[in-house]
């Protein structure tokens, strides 16, 4: 029977029966840059407590609210970093040791150590885990040198980040990518021989399901990430005029939140699709399979990418899906059979592909297999199973 317990530092629900259990602590890092780390972090406690059952994590305090009651699970909470160089160097040093401690209160007690979120930059908790002599798995999601400069690192950061990143890779015992592309795009080359493929994505195919058949579906395309330059928005506003010459009656959705919200009002207004485009801000996540529900298309122009919840979960409601040809996409995505892929995501390769995949008569078909796919390929006992298995290595 589950208890609350609450010490010092952290709130977190601690899972009392007669299991065997081990314990797993993972290490994240205060960069995180929004709450679009809740699911990532969530899915991964989840296949965490099947695996060893009771998870210590320190995260940001940003996401404590959101996964605190968990049974099973230990939540300490970490400031994220904020401001100018001065202020996020401070920060990025006192997480370090703030993990550390951490990490050595609970010195006895755990059996692995799992580094994500950006936690290959915790360079001192990577020096340790190496010292307790209990295996250090590094988790690479998203984190690249790109996307440190899209979050606004200075040149200084990014350098200094990714010398963390690639002595973390040195000491860690296992090294985890989404995709055997991954080896390449984050330049682990060097630790080949140690990195394992392995997904933490889950999808709850009873809540994410097609509810209405595509070709029932309003004529509409959407966009739903986070408002931001990696992810490709501006690209995607830009390309809107000639989707929108060549299907006049299609709707668009852009749905997120990001330092580019004004911008992208301000192309809008100057574009005069003001009208035309529904922005909707960011939604609850038990909210999306009706939002996915309600779209044919949704179209993910990233320019960096590890593996996108909302494209499997898209594609899990029914909806087709339009993606640039990054990161673990393509390793989903067969373009004409389960999505669509674009080689490229400037603003003319969009438009002209949006139309081509709307126009596709096999459009639904499509949809179907991604679908079939993803239900096959990322229930929860599937990718549970995978990781255990990686864990008894």
């Amino acid at each position: 029977m589950p208890c609350l317990c609450t010490r010092g530092g952290f709130v977190g629900v601690v899972r009392m029966n007669g299991d065997e259990e081990r314990t797993i602590c993972i290490i994240s890092s205060v960069e995180e840059p929004s709450l679009a780390g809740v699911v990532p972090v969530r899915d991964m406690v989840r296949i965490l407590l099947h695996t060893h059952g009771h998870v210590l994590l320190a995260t940001s305090s940003g996401l404590v609210a959101a996964l605190e009651g968990t049974p099973g699970l230990e939540v300490h909470a970490i400031d994220r970093a904020s401001g100018g160089l001065p202020a996020r160097l401070a920060r990025y040093l006192l997480s370090q040791l703030r993990n550390a401690r951490i990490m050595v209160s609970h010195w006895n007690e755990v059996d692995d150590w799992l580094f994500f979120v950006g936690g290959d930059t915790q360079t001192l908790p990577a020096v340790l885990a190496k010292i307790s002599g209990r295996p250090a798995y590094q988790l690479f999601g998203a984190a690249s040198k790109r996307t440190f400069r899209s979050y606004g690192a200075s040149p200084l950061m990014v350098a200094m980040l990714s010398m963390a990143s690639r002595l973390n890779c040195a000491l860690a015992d296992r090294i985890v990518v989404y995709s055997k592309s991954g080896i390449k795009d984050y330049g682990l080359e060097p630790f080949a021989h140690k990195t394992a493929v392995r997904s933490r994505h889950i999808v709850d195919d009873e809540q994410f399901r097609p509810q209405a058949r595509i070709g029932d579906r309003p004529l509409e395309i959407g966009y739903m990430a986070r408002l931001a330059p990696e992810k490709g928005i501006l690209e995607f506003v830009e390309s809107l005029p000639g989707i929108l010459e060549g299907e006049p009656d299609c709707g668009v959705r852009i749905m997120g939140t990001g330092e580019l919200e004004p911008r992208v009002k301000g192309m809008l207004g100057e574009m005069g699709l003001e009208e035309r485009v529904e922005l909707s801000g960011w939604a609850p996540h038990g909210e999306m399979p009706r939002h996915l529900n309600s779209i044919r298309l949704l179209i993910i122009p990233s320019h960096t990418e590890g593996l996108p919840n909302v494209m499997l979960e898209a594609m899990a409601c029914g909806t087709a899906v339009l993606a640039s040809d990054v990161g673990a996409v393509p390793e989903v995505i067969r373009d004409g059979e389960t999505g669509y892929l674009m080689r490229g995501n400037g603003p003319a390769t969009i438009a002209a592909r949006a139309l081509e995949a709307l126009r596709d008569p096999r459009l639904e078909e499509v949809a179907a297999a991604g679908g079939d796919l993803v239900r096959r390929e990322y229930r929860f006992e599937v990718q549970a199973e995978k990781w255990r298995s990686l864990f008894q290595d």
